[in-house]
């Protein structure tokens, strides 16, 4: 058995190798988290570029929800007693359901059919302006002309791309259906923007793990229709093991692990560096694809990277007085 004075000497040893983590400033980790979080939703480009070829897509969001849903529960119940939401919350909470994961997936997974890891990245990168549009539009939340010019910048990247023929296996494809494959992945960063505006909205008083949890639960409500249609009316149910462990590391790494990272991050940073981060989504993703499935980068997709970087860093530079800790 170990003695109170063993208890009292180990936890004064513990305390001050974890103390340092209090010092850094909440907009910090705030953008720590969101970044890490971006890499998630990132490589999760890459699993549902599997999942397309593979699996009906209603049918795969419906079960990787499920499975995200019931990875968190155990952290749920742990966390102490579920707050009573408001009708607001809820409304914010549907709100963000649709735009992260019905618009998003549905966006993303069905313009994978048509275009390739590398393109569809970099078209997220106009996440930042439509953070800024739909802050604007439903909220009024007014930004710097600095930090407008910083997004404005952020988005020159997509000009490049689609001004380009297609490359990888876009290359192959005809011009109408990449062009339709391009315009769906802007629709998924459009519910991308509306899962940011919307979540920055939810009270302190929902914590992260309660907003994580119950977007995913609705999210299986959203895709259970599909689903359910899917199987009535489509092929057997595919019992392809790529496509499911895809489908799994969705639920364990984007959802869960990143739906996690991005609850609690959104809301130590300002709308404008919420918003500027998604920017990295087309960066990882690029990297990602040339590191595990061999897709090229041109010059284009270089200088589109480059130029989302430096965007960042100004408008990380620019939102210095708006959050605390940033300069």
């Amino acid at each position: 058995m170990i003695g109170d004075s063993d208890e009292m000497s180990a936890d004064s040893r513990i305390r001050p190798a974890w103390s340092w983590l209090s010092a850094i400033p909440s907009a910090w980790i705030g953008l720590i988290e969101l970044t890490l979080g971006m890499a998630t939703i990132a490589s999760g480009f890459l699993a549902s570029n599997v999942v397309t070829q593979h699996l009906p897509v209603m049918l795969a969001s419906a079960v990787r929800y499920t499975i995200a849903t019931l990875i968190l529960l155990p952290i749920l119940l742990l966390s102490g007693p579920i707050p009573r939401l408001s009708a607001s919350s809820w409304r914010l909470l549907v709100g963000v359901a649709l735009g992260g994961t019905l618009i998003f997936n549905s966006g993303l997974l069905y313009g994978l059919r048509y275009t390739t890891v590398v393109e569809a990245g970099i078209v997220t990168s106009t996440t930042p302006m439509l953070v800024g549009l739909f802050g604007l539009l439903f909220y009024r939340e007014r930004l710097s002309r600095r930090s407008w010019g910083a997004i404005a910048l952020a988005t020159c990247g997509v000009v490049l791309v689609i001004a380009q023929p297609g490359v990888g296996d876009g290359a192959d494809m005809g011009t109408v259906a990449r062009v339709g494959g391009l315009l769906l992945i802007l629709m998924a960063a459009s519910g991308e923007a509306v899962f940011n505006v919307f979540g920055r909205r939810l009270p302190r008083t929902v914590s992260s793990v309660t907003a994580s949890i119950l977007t995913m639960a609705i999210a299986v409500v959203l895709f259970l229709p599909g689903a359910v249609f899917e199987v009535a009316t489509g092929p057997p149910i595919p019992t392809d093991r790529d496509g499911w462990l895809a489908v799994v590391f969705l639920a364990a790494v984007p959802s869960a692990m990143g739906l996690l990272l991005w609850a609690d991050g959104v809301r130590r940073v300002s709308l404008a560096v919420s918003g500027a981060v998604t920017a990295l989504i087309p960066v990882f993703t690029s990297l990602f694809a040339v590191i595990f499935i061999g897709e090229s980068l041109g010059p284009p997709e270089l200088i589109g990277i480059a130029v989302i970087v430096v965007s960042l860093t100004l408008l990380a530079r620019s939102s210095a007085r708006e959050v605390r800790g940033l300069s």
